[in-house]
């Protein structure tokens, strides 16, 4: 008996430690990233061409990218600041509409996956704008010499799993107020905000369904001038396989949570049977150990 009842305690007292250790886990934060493939070709810009001498202040930028599922962005880059942003398609192509600064303008393409991170950039590439005398007007003049200029907070927006609702910030500066700034969705949805001052605005959109859209952000100031930024909302698979093992308790904190719970009663229930056996047994043993004293006790007297 003695034995029975230490091993029912030792056996108790093990699983209860083993599954301690596992309800001490209830206080880390688990989380994951799904590691996407860095991108390792660098894009190229083929259209224009380098050197170009544009008479337009807006300009479509064309050119290869490396192909990858989900699909990599090109995010078009002058002085250091993003100025738009396209998905690269299944061809392995990009394009996207710009508006050129006066002057020489030099253009980097840049391609990240949906994680941000970014590959090589491209080889640089200068395109000049400038007004031709014969055809310029006054307000494309007055334009062309204007500070007016718009920005987006990011250059692309990743869609996650069964997400639709998207939030953009634009900025405005320069230019002369009040301000018209125009949010075209790419679903068809066109959202206007009058602002009587330069700042951040934002924006929120729901759309429909999860897919990658292009959208095109326009500011236009009291003279009439005007400028653009395109960028990419794409559908991305990037918490699909969190989201999975999340309900299978490999990755995320509510599965390991339920995990935690259910095992964290377990421990007082083994405890409480193992108390009640060690009571019992050690009752049953205490019994018959007395009773074996008291027969012992009985042969004794009897045989003197």
């Amino acid at each position: 008996m003695k034995r029975v009842a230490f091993i029912v305690l030792f056996m108790a007292g093990f699983f209860s430690i083993g599954a301690a250790k596992v309800v001490y886990a209830e206080t880390y934060n688990v989380s994951a990233v799904v590691p996407f493939k860095v991108p390792t070709i660098a894009a190229v810009i083929d259209s224009p061409l380098s050197n170009s001498a544009l008479t337009s202040s807006s300009a479509r930028i064309a050119g290869t990218c490396e192909v990858s599922n989900p699909a990599n962005v090109v995010v078009i880059m002058r002085s250091g600041s993003d100025i738009g942003s396209a998905s690269c398609s299944a061809t392995g192509r990009f394009e996207l509409d710009i508006t050129l600064l006066q002057g020489s303008n030099t253009l980097i393409a840049r391609t990240s996956n949906v994680n941000s991170q970014y590959g090589p950039d491209s080889p640089s590439v200068t395109v000049n704008y400038a007004v031709s005398p014969q055809n310029s007007s006054p307000t494309q003049a007055a334009s062309d010499g204007s500070s007016l200029d718009i920005g987006t907070d990011q250059p692309f927006i990743p869609l996650q799993v069964d997400q639709k609702i998207v939030q953009i910030t634009v900025g405005v500066t320069g230019g002369s107020g009040p301000y018209l700034i125009e949010l075209n969705w790419g679903d068809g949805s066109v959202e206007q905000k009058k602002v009587d001052i330069a700042g951040t605005y934002t924006f929120t959109h729901e759309y429909k369904k999860s897919m990658t859209y292009r959208v095109q952000a326009i500011v236009t100031d009291v003279l009439g001038v005007s400028r653009a930024q395109s960028f990419v909302v794409l559908s991305a698979v990037v918490q699909k396989l969190q989201n999975l093992q999340s309900q299978s308790g490999a990755i995320g904190g509510t599965g390991i949570t339920h995990i935690i719970w259910w095992t964290s009663r377990w421990v007082w229930f083994v405890w409480i049977i193992a108390f009640c056996c060690g009571i019992l047994l050690g009752m049953r043993y205490m019994k018959r150990k007395l009773m074996h004293e008291l027969a012992a006790g009985k042969k004794k007297r009897g045989r003197s």
